[in-house]
């Protein structure tokens, strides 16, 4: 029914409407400048007009409206458009990631620096032809000695950097870890309070925007997969795996990993199962600490490895200044094993493995010799499905020089080739097994390995590095070197005896000598440098890494291949910064403030304000005017 008071009613219907307008641009303009917030739009909706079609109608002229209301406040914002940014911003944050952390890597190389590992090696070398030319000058050996040890230095401080930081990423795993389990609790409490608000009729507009900033954040730190199909409850999937349902929210934990040098593991509180990051950065410096940093650390073992054993392997051949045998240049460090290589893996108080870097056989061969016998070597590495088997076959008309390259284009890892001496050598070429540069498995159907370069004992006996039960089978007069039971480039030095005297240096050469009273060799002759000469060309011998590069082009491609690596890094980067950046601004121009917009709103809505105000004003006159003619 028409009341008197109606037109009062509109009026004030109006003031009120207009009033939560301002206000809900006034909020707007506050927050206008805020990462995440989404902008605010009044709905307005006319009231239910009087004399609606039914039995209780009154028969006049209808239908008689009763003013507007608001009713609902509604955020502007693109569901489908957030779950792509989403996306976006984990892949965005895990290739971010990888590009800071390998350029961490290439700094430590210092690949442009003044005193970079490459001019500290090649003063290395420069140094050992030097002392070939003049071996019996004292300045020279210094020389020697102190690039030597500036080589030496260089490894190992940068082993001690690429160590401490892979510590410190460690670290940061388990802050990766308690920042998600935060962002799960914090999400499924506003979860909790949406849904209260929701079911109270409310439409929690900043409650939203906080959540979807939570989830952002947690997508930077491991890409997340967001689900809307029920209404009541929003879902969080880490690679198909629940992290928050609704209220409730499932969380992580860091154990210590004995298998990965005791860093941290990541598993799932509930289950015990391991949690896998997909994309974010965590994924990025898991990556870090577990690939990148190993491969770099690996990598320089391999320099220093290498480095050590195969100078030590002609300086031994050699005669110092004093005419003695000289011994080893670089200092042997095998804590852990015995005297035969045998070392105890699994720590279970019994020997299980024998470590053996390098082979050396007993007879002296030549590489355009023909071999006159057949068979199969048969070398073998472990894998993570078991053990790979590759079958080296030669015939009696081959050249050795052709069997060593078969050896040498497998799949094996392994490196044979004929050392200073004449002799074969077989040597791991880098971690080919359960262990870093062990030797894995050896053994020969015929006499090439066995009477010919005299290594092993007699035809189809191995040499296996996982049964350490077995005796050393080799042949009468043949060498071994154990492995390194350590990160080489941790300990990798100069032995002391020379570092006190470098005349103890070995420069002189040749084969003959003379039994002391004390049974050790004295050279014939003074002033030789055949064996400085041979250390020298070291620096040009394809068998010192593998037979496709020196160690220096091996120094110089790690770098190499880590700059391509980076690289190829800024491209990735570069792509998705731009797809990011489109998908932002398309929001943007969604959800964000426009000041001008709202400006304008707000004339509107000031006008409506004055406009309701003037009616209420108009309609009291009229009330006012009635009344007194009541009166």
């Amino acid at each position: 029914m028409e009341s008197t008071f109606s037109g009062l009613e509109i009026g004030k219907r109006s003031l009120i409407a207009h009033r939560k307008g301002l206000n809900v641009i006034s909020h707007n303009l506050a927050n206008s400048s805020q990462e995440g917030y989404s902008r605010q739009r009044v709905i307005f909706s006319t009231i239910d007009p009087l004399y609606k079609p039914d039995i209780s109608r009154v028969n006049q002229a209808g239908q008689l409206g009763q003013g507007s209301e608001i009713s609902s406040v509604r955020r502007e914002r693109d569901i489908h458009l957030d779950t792509r940014i989403v996306t976006e911003k984990g892949e965005l944050a895990f290739w971010k990631g990888e590009q800071k952390n390998l350029r961490d890597i290439e700094s430590i190389h210092n690949a442009l620096g003044e005193t970079n590992f490459q001019n500290n090696l090649d003063a290395f070398w420069a140094s050992w032809q030097e002392l070939s030319l003049r071996p019996d000058e004292p300045a020279v050996r210094e020389e020697l000695l102190q690039s030597s040890l500036l080589l030496t230095q260089d490894i190992r401080s940068k082993f001690v950097r690429f160590n401490d930081l892979r510590s410190e990423f460690n670290e940061k795993v388990q802050l990766h870890t308690s920042l998600i389990n935060a962002l799960a609790t914090n999400i499924s409490k506003l979860n909790y309070r949406i849904e209260a608000s929701k079911a109270a009729g409310d439409n929690p507009n900043d409650l939203l925007d906080t959540r979807d900033k939570f989830i952002e954040q947690l997508s930077e730190i491991t890409s997340v997969k967001i689900s809307f199909k029920d209404n009541d409850e929003l879902m969080v999937f880490v690679k198909g795996n629940i992290l928050v349902q609704g209220s409730k929210a499932n969380f992580l934990e860091t154990i210590d990993d004995g298998q990965n040098d005791g860093m941290y593991s990541i598993r799932w509180q509930q289950t015990g199962e391991n949690f896998d990051s997909d994309k974010g950065s965590l994924l990025a410096d898991l990556n870090m600490r577990d690939v990148h940093l190993p491969k770099a650390i690996t990598q320089l073992d391999t320099i220093a490895v290498n480095l050590s054993y195969n100078v030590n392997e002609v300086h031994r051949l050699g005669f110092n200044f004093y005419g003695r045998e000289a011994g080893n240049f670089f200092r042997s460090y095998y804590p852990g094993s015995d005297s035969l290589g045998r070392f105890d893996i699994t720590r279970d108080g019994s020997p299980d493995s024998r470590l053996l870097f390098r082979l050396s056989g007993a007879n002296k061969i030549e590489a355009e010799a023909i071999v006159g016998t057949e068979g199969v070597i048969t070398l073998r590495r472990k894998t993570e499905n078991g053990f790979s088997t590759q079958n080296v076959v030669y015939r009696a008309d081959d050249k050795i020089k052709d069997i060593l390259d078969r050896i040498n284009l497998s799949e094996d890892s392994v490196n044979a080739y004929i050392n200073v001496a004449g002799k074969l050598s077989i040597k791991s070429r880098t971690d080919t097994d359960s262990y870093s540069f062990a030797l894995p498995y050896l053994e020969d159907s015929g006499e090439f390995l066995v009477g010919i370069a005299g290594i092993l004992e007699a035809p189809n006996i191995s040499y296996n590095s996982q049964d350490a039960a077995t005796p050393l089978r080799l042949f009468p007069g043949a060498e071994f070197e154990r492995s390194p039971q350590v990160h080489a480039s941790a300990w990798i030095d100069v032995e002391k005896n020379i570092i006190s005297d470098s005349n103890r240096i070995a420069a002189k050469g040749g084969t003959e000598y003379i039994p002391n009273a004390d049974q050790t060799k004295l050279a014939f002759g003074q002033g030789d440098g055949q064996i400085a000469q041979e250390i020298s060309a070291l620096r040009y011998n394809r068998s010192f890494y593998d037979t496709k590069a020196t160690l220096n082009e091996y120094s110089i491609n790690t770098v190499a291949s880590l700059a391509a690596a980076i690289e190829s890094i800024n491209l990735e980067v570069e792509k998705f910064e731009a797809g990011l950046n489109n998908l932002l601004a398309i929001r943007q121009s969604i959800s964000g403030v426009n000041i001008d917009e709202e400006m304008s709103n707000m004339i509107s809505y000031q006008q409506g304000y004055r406009a309701g105000a003037q009616i209420v004003k108009v309609m009291d006159e009229l009330l006012d005017t009635l009344l007194r003619m009541v009166s």
